[in-house]
């Protein structure tokens, strides 16, 4: 086991990663540093406390979390969108069966309501 993990930790690393490994480690440790110090700065702190950067830290990953939710909602309300559209059209160009028409429109509704949901901020 300590093997793998001196062999992982010896692993050496392209310029180029290393380059973008450092600028994304920076942009992060801005956005926590600020978000912490907002976080003091409104609750009128004379400084940042270890509780504000933990608190910062929560936010930016609540923030990860929900976005790949509404990323997810984009997509399943798209999905449903589209089945409304090729639906639509072609049960009235068809057979017009007011059953599978209902049921298109209720697709196309829920895939809207859907979609706008993840858009909201």
């Amino acid at each position: 086991m300590a093997d793998k993990q001196q062999e992982l930790i010896d692993k050496p690393m392209h310029p180029n990663a290393v380059s973008i490994a450092r600028e994304n480690v920076n942009e992060y440790a801005a956005s926590l540093i600020v978000l912490a110090k907002t976080l003091a700065y409104q609750r009128g702190d004379d400084e940042v406390l270890s509780t504000h950067v933990q608190e910062a830290l929560n936010i930016i990953q609540t923030r990860k979390q929900r976005k790949r939710w509404k990323d997810f909602m984009i997509a399943v309300g798209g999905a449903l969108f589209g089945a409304f559209i090729s639906g639509f059209i072609t049960e009235l160009s068809t057979g017009y069966s007011k059953f599978l028409l209902a049921i298109y429109v209720a697709l196309g509704v829920m895939g809207l309501v859907l979609i706008f949901a993840g858009l909201q901020d």
